[in-house]
């Protein structure tokens, strides 16, 4: 099946840095929360459940807390989605992770060691003081043990279970298998060189088996990186164009069928979709649509894949930061 897409723009406040949706009000309905690095602010904009979106409401973080990263999960065990950079104030919860010596990055949330609690991995984004990985490990009880920085990754980490794959600027991803907390440092460590500065990654199942593989974007080379698992803790590297400078991957069914695709979103105003075959080999095809084309500081990020009007088939959301807009784009039939 071919798809079309049809855009529509919502507002956000200034500086949107990263997006991420939730059911967050707990109707059912796909819901977008974004951080605003301007104006210390974070934007809600509730779903409707037909693909579009309510006005956003905003919530205010501490003046100079520079909100960046996001995630979501119920840290509480309450079945309440809540929201870290971070909870959310109503109708989930906000709660905030702020580090005056450094911004985080990309977090992920998830049960890293087993006990029924969402935990945190947070990557600090690299300055002239910091950069590295850390781990907070949820108590159950409102309160987070800190565990020290374990490795020097530069940017995004991907968990699955107590597993992690992260990626770094000197062109190396590295995957970080069974981590025991009662020993931080009694892991097994596997590193893969890529391109220079890969800044995204995700996890998916992009041939015919179980194994999880992984794709990555590199925007110095215009390139995405697919590394297929074969047998334990091997993988094997394909790599394929993108348009100018990709800014955020994501996974996406876009055929509708058992084999995971890739989204690729590209600073020149392009969202390049990778179809997945059995064997692990993308075909591709680009898909324009209209963005702000500025600097490449204020390039369209942070893609997310979802269903937003409850059709059966994956839509997608973006940031627009130099617009101070989320772009939406629905699916639709071609001969609907």
């Amino acid at each position: 099946m071919v798809l079309q897409y049809q855009p529509h723009t919502y507002r956000t406040s200034s500086g949107p840095k990263t997006l991420v949706t939730g059911d967050f009000n707990s109707d059912s309905y796909i819901d977008l929360a974004i951080t605003n690095y301007i104006d210390d602010t974070l934007s809600i904009l509730l779903g409707n459940g037909d693909g579009t979106f309510q006005t956003q409401q905003i919530y205010v973080f501490e003046r100079g807390s520079r909100p960046w990263g996001i995630t979501t999960a119920d840290f509480n065990n309450d079945t309440v989605l809540d929201l870290e950079n971070f909870p959310f104030v109503a109708p989930a919860n906000i709660y905030a992770f702020y580090n005056k010596e450094s911004v985080p990055g990309e977090i992920q949330a998830g049960d890293l060691n087993n006990d029924g609690f969402s935990d945190l991995a947070v990557c600090i984004l690299p300055n002239e003081t910091s950069n590295g990985f850390s781990i907070y490990l949820n108590q159950g009880d409102n309160t987070q043990q800190f565990q020290q920085p374990v490795l020097g990754f530069d940017y995004i980490v991907d968990g699955k279970q107590n597993d992690f794959t992260g990626i770094k600027t000197d062109g190396s991803a590295r995957t970080i298998y069974s981590i025991d907390f009662s020993d931080i440092n009694g892991f097994f460590d596997s590193r893969i060189s890529m391109y220079a500065y890969p800044s995204s990654l995700i996890r998916g199942r992009f041939n015919w088996d179980e194994l999880d593989d992984l794709a990555l974007i590199s925007p110095q080379s215009d390139t995405m990186q697919n590394l297929l698992a074969y047998g334990y803790q091997t993988f094997t590297q394909h790599i394929y164009l993108t348009d100018a400078y990709p800014t955020s991957i994501a996974r996406i069914n876009f055929n509708n069928d058992s084999i995971d695709d890739v989204a690729v979103l590209n600073c020149s105003g392009t969202v390049t979709i990778f179809v997945g075959t059995d064997i692990g080999i993308f075909h591709r095809s680009s898909l324009p649509f209209p963005v702000n084309k500025g600097s490449r500081g204020d390039c369209a990020r942070s893609l997310v894949v979802a269903d937003f009007n409850k059709d059966g088939k994956d839509d997608m959301a973006y940031i627009d930061p130099e617009a101070g807009s989320i772009q939406v784009l629905l699916s639709t039939n071609c001969n609907a």
